[in-house]
């Protein structure tokens, strides 16, 4: 019997000859063929002792012990094998959290730096800014705000002026952060806000355009409450400005002029009040009007005013509002 377990193990001893040196090279990569290759070994250890064993006895107490030996030892390195892992996972978690979070603040500096760049040059513009928002943030014939002209301009903005002042890591930052909400906190929020607090000129600069002229009127009545906005320009119907507030709708027509406004302002604002369904219809100024305007004013139930008067008059309107309601 003991040279028929002889003749066994050498044959496993032999399929074992390619899985060796792989062991011994540190190819064997995971747990079950590591597992074949040392049962291989052990099975052409256990051949060579079998051929100084006569007695099949001694050689089935042997080969038992030594198989004992050898599940114990499989038990302990996979036990060892499976620690290492585990250890070498965490390490490595540890490590890509600890690189999250170094990025995470790099980040978050890079967007107070990037902030604090973009404040100063906001600053710097804030009144033009204002001052393109009031005529760029327009209303159509439904009285629906229309912001697409004034994206835009803050679009110029940001790509002609903003960017070349900001590094390419800070541009990134804003980019992985969001732009449309960066810029909407750093520049929308700040020139609406300072758009509705500021002093309003008494009087028109001389250096106003007609179209800055509207956005100048439309900036004194929400001043004053009102929800007024431009209108687009083209397909207007003699509106400049349409403004709402208690429920009463108003058109105004604004002429920047070096002379005298005519009856056909008077005649083209009366136009407006009709197609917008308007209750209060007014033209602005920054001269006066001949005297055939009053009189088809005064008739039409038109407000002739000049820029000054604007806001007397709406204040004056409130007043006038809050009695009858009292």
């Amino acid at each position: 019997m003991a040279a028929g377990f002889r003749k066994i193990l050498l044959s496993r001893a032999l399929t074992w000859t390619y899985a060796y040196p792989k062991l011994l090279l540190g190819k064997v990569k995971n747990v079950g063929a590591a597992g074949s290759s040392i049962t291989g070994f052990t099975w052409l250890i256990l051949s060579v002792v079998a051929l100084f064993f006569d007695s099949t006895r001694w050689f089935g107490i042997f080969m038992l012990g030594s198989c004992a030996l050898f599940l114990v030892g499989i038990l302990v390195w996979a036990l060892v094998s499976a620690k290492s892992d585990e250890r070498k996972a965490g390490i490595e978690t540890e490590r890509q959290r600890s690189q999250l979070e170094d990025q995470a603040k790099r980040r978050r500096l890079l967007l107070d730096s990037a902030k604090q760049t973009v404040d100063v040059i906001v600053t710097e513009h804030l009144e033009t800014l204002a001052n393109q928002r009031d005529v760029l943030v327009r209303a159509d014939r439904y009285g629906v705000v229309d912001g697409q002209a004034w994206n835009k301009e803050v679009q110029y903005f940001v790509d002609t002026v903003v960017r070349p002042k900001l590094s390419y890591e800070e541009a990134e930052a804003i980019a992985a952060s969001g732009m449309s909400a960066f810029f909407q906190n750093a520049i929308e929020e700040r020139v609406a806000r300072h758009s509705e607090t500021r002093p309003l000129p008494d009087r028109v600069p001389d250096a106003m355009t007609p179209v800055e002229f509207e956005g100048a009127c439309a900036a004194v009545l929400r001043s004053l409450g009102w929800d007024a906005s431009t209108t687009q320009g083209s397909g207007d119907q003699g509106a400049d400005v349409i403004a709402t507030k208690n429920g009463r709708r108003l058109v105004i027509q604004c002429k920047l002029y070096t002379g005298v406004v005519g009856n056909k302002s008077i005649q083209e604002v009366i136009a407006a009040k009709v197609f917008y369904h308007a209750d209060l219809a007014v033209v602005v100024c920054n001269s006066g009007y001949t005297k055939s305007a009053m009189t088809l004013a005064a008739a039409s139930g038109v407000k002739p005013l000049t820029y000054p008067e604007l806001r007397l008059w709406a204040v004056g309107l409130d007043a006038e509002t809050a009695s009858k309601a009292g």
